[in-house]
């Protein structure tokens, strides 16, 4: 074929056009890598924690207050017990009560249910029971951690379906997690969320040791950051879900476990802000040894 040829032009037009969509297509592919191989290390990151080492308890009965200022607001009970006779599952159920004066302003009388795999202590099931002055809910949440799916049934609203970005925790099953942890040798863990169908990237650091009336305990600043979830969030209880905010850190003080392992690691104090109000829960460490007794 002669180099005047226009069937040449052509030719080499539409080999040219090839490569140009080809380069295209590489630098839009290398435009979102570095985007792709972050969410992957986010995931991994989360995924790769070892499980910790202090097993669940058969059975446990924690009580809180939950105060603004000097008041006490909500009391809270926590009781873990097995689920089943060869105890592949827990069950942790938390009562949130309104004391006297603040049930004139608003009451609160919320109960909420967590099922746990032992294995990996993450939640199979989550049920919500609220009732409060002006919100209601019965709800369940069903997580499939091996599908990276979960199901969010509630009354009188559609079933909403949602992709779990990897192993993911609730509020509750969290704060189990995060007891087990030892921030002794591992100052920083990380782990997934879910909060009214939001997933958050977790990152729990233990910022100092502090002598304090429960004891020698760990600080641990809980930072929130959204990876996924649901575009609109689930409407939500006043005392959960809302505690978990990308503008406004967790602060837990954990006791650990005591040596020997006669004592389990448990949270005492926790410090967060929910509406505008700054509120801590503390451990009720005498209500809690003679609920156990009892």
């Amino acid at each position: 074929m002669r180099a005047g040829d226009p069937r040449r032009k052509v030719g080499a037009g539409r080999r040219g056009s090839l490569r140009m969509t080809v380069a295209a297509s590489t630098i839009l592919r290398m435009r979102w890598l570095p985007v792709a191989i972050l969410a992957m290390a986010l995931a991994a990151r989360c995924d790769a924690a070892p499980t910790p080492q202090w097993p669940l308890p058969d059975e446990e009965t924690l009580s809180y207050a939950v105060r603004w200022g000097r008041l006490t607001v909500v009391d809270a009970t926590f009781v873990l017990r097995n689920r089943d006779s060869d105890a592949a599952s827990h069950t942790i159920a938390v009562d949130a009560t309104t004391t006297a004066i603040p049930s004139r302003i608003y009451r609160v009388a919320n109960h909420y249910e967590t099922v746990l795999d032992v294995r990996t202590g993450l939640p199979t099931t989550y049920r919500k029971e609220c009732d409060e002055a002006k919100f209601a809910e019965s709800s369940l949440l069903q997580y499939a951690q091996a599908e990276r799916s979960a199901v969010y049934t509630r009354l009188d609203a559609p079933t909403r379906h949602a992709e779990l970005v990897g192993d993911t925790h609730n509020l509750f099953s969290g704060l189990y997690y995060l007891r087990r942890h030892d921030f002794a040798t591992r100052r920083t863990t990380d782990f997934h969320l879910d909060a009214k169908g939001v997933y958050w990237h977790a990152r729990a650091t233990r910022t100092r040791n502090l002598r304090t009336d429960a004891g020698d305990v760990w600080e641990v600043r809980v930072d929130f950051e959204r990876a996924a979830g649901l575009e609109e969030p689930l409407q939500s209880d006043l005392l959960t879900d809302n505690i978990v905010r990308g503008d406004s850190p967790l602060t837990l003080h954990i006791r650990p476990a005591a040596e020997g392992g006669g004592r389990p690691p448990v949270v005492v104090y926790m410090e967060y802000q929910m509406r505008g109000f700054r509120l801590t829960a503390e451990f009720r460490e005498d209500e809690t040894d003679s609920a156990s007794d009892g």
